[in-house]
């Protein structure tokens, strides 16, 4: 079972690599229906890029397997009102189905 631990600089090749592969299912699909490129992995990318700017990439955790990334999550608390929220969350797809996703959720709403 991976284990999951913050976000460090070297993760972010991985990070955005895994994100593009567990959304291109989707985003293609969508692009096929529409029949229009709607740029979703530069939005993606630009997006990856800045959850790992400082003060943001505190709240991002990866899942890692072996040395390898095979999920990534951002969270956000509100220690004033006592709630939070998970931003994007990916599980690489030949991980996807495998208890990654749940073993993050956990993680982050410890």
């Amino acid at each position: 079972m991976p284990r999951v631990r913050p976000y460090v600089d070297g993760d972010g090749e991985a990070v955005l690599d895994l994100c593009l592969r567990a959304f291109a299912p989707a985003c293609e699909a969508l692009e096929r229906r529409l029949g229009t490129d709607l740029g979703w992995r530069a939005s993606i990318g630009r997006y990856v890029r800045s959850l790992t700017r400082p003060g943001e990439r505190e709240r991002l955790m990866v899942a890692e397997s072996r040395g390898a990334v095979v999920g990534v999550v951002q969270y956000h608390v509100d220690r004033e009102t006592e709630s939070g929220s998970i931003g994007i969350s990916a599980v690489h797809p030949a991980r996807q189905g495998k208890g990654v996703g749940s073993l993050m959720y956990r993680h982050v709403l410890e």
